[in-house]
């Protein structure tokens, strides 16, 4: 969604217009996402941000692009501060993931001035109006944003559902439907409940947290490989957590749909780590910037416990300056 709308993607978390009709529903996110939700990612802001790895290596970096002019003017007349403001940012899509067409929907969970979104969004809508426009949907009125891609125009709607909660979808139904089970305080709608469950015992300490549908998996492990299909074929989902304070810790497991896959992908994954362990070291001896991923795949341990395989990891804060450089670019 991001990458087609890169032309406005500088003001595209501010560039939203009050909701035609006040919500005053919980300040949850689980009411707001689509039905068809497979899979999530979490972000928490504040627990990065504050940590000692976020601000000895990637506090300037960050506070160097927000400061580039097109983009502070625009996080100023929306009355957002990025850093102290937004507490978590949630991705939620149905699964596999496809960024052609990048359905699925973004919740930006803090505090809003709502106020200046709302005159934000009318003076993006005049100035930008090849990718800015403000829609009316039944009450609401929502803001449609529009990608410069020539080939494949991606749109997605905005909206402010209160002053804690905006959200971002590529279907403009989601929208409005969000919006509406909001201001009438109704349950969620999604149809996994065992997605639900893992949503509501989320660590608000981690730092990113993420669980991925077998179809994701299959998609980032080789869409094209049967060996790796047979395999995936055997898994439940996959879960991520990324603990960063001092340094970076990683945790990523995998559910198997039965005992008899659980050697198969533990075999499996140690040989995914040595050859990553293999290619990071020799990239670093050609780049020193690679050192921080060198050092992250020496530490991969993989683990078994009933049908889950587990790959566990720390990488060295250094490599958050690289990841803040390569957002930065």
């Amino acid at each position: 969604m991001i990458d087609r709308l890169w032309p406005v993607a500088p003001c595209a978390l501010v560039l939203l217009l009050l909701a035609g009709r006040p919500a005053v529903g919980a300040e949850g996110v689980e009411e707001l996402l689509p039905a068809n939700t497979q899979q999530f990612l979490i972000l928490h802001v504040q627990q990065l941000t504050a940590s000692e790895a976020y601000k000895k290596h990637a506090a300037e970096t960050v506070k160097d692009l927000l400061a580039r002019d097109e983009v502070k003017d625009l996080l100023a007349k929306g009355g957002i501060d990025p850093l102290k403001d937004i507490d978590r940012v949630v991705f939620a899509s149905p699964a596999p993931f496809n960024p052609a067409k990048a359905e699925g929907m973004i919740v930006l969970c803090g505090t809003f001035n709502t106020t200046k979104l709302a005159f934000t969004a009318l003076g993006a809508a005049l100035k930008y109006k090849d990718h800015v426009a403000i829609v009316k949907d039944g009450p609401y009125r929502l803001v449609k944003l529009t990608g410069g891609d020539l080939l494949l125009k991606q749109e997605c709607f905005a909206a402010v559902v209160d002053a804690k909660r905006i959200i971002v979808a590529s279907k403009q139904e989601d929208v409005r439907a969000a919006l509406d089970r909001a201001a009438d305080k109704k349950p969620p709608v999604v149809k996994d409940k065992a997605l639900l469950k893992a949503f509501a015992d989320v660590d608000p300490k981690v730092s990113l947290v993420g669980r991925l549908d077998r179809g994701q998996l299959r998609l980032l492990w080789g869409v094209d490989d049967p060996v790796a299909a047979k395999m995936i074929a055997k898994v439940n989902f996959g879960t991520m957590e990324v603990r960063v304070t001092s340094d970076i810790k990683f945790t990523i497991t995998v559910e198997m749909g039965d005992m008899a896959s659980v050697k198969t992908m533990r075999a499996a994954v140690v040989q995914f780590g040595g050859q990553v362990q293999t290619l990071t070291s020799l990239l670093a001896l050609t780049d020193p910037r690679a050192k921080p991923l060198a050092d992250a795949a020496r530490s991969l341990q993989v683990s078994t416990k009933g049908r889950t395989v587990t790959l566990t990891g720390r990488a060295p804060a250094e490599l958050l300056a690289v990841l803040a450089k390569l957002v930065g670019q």
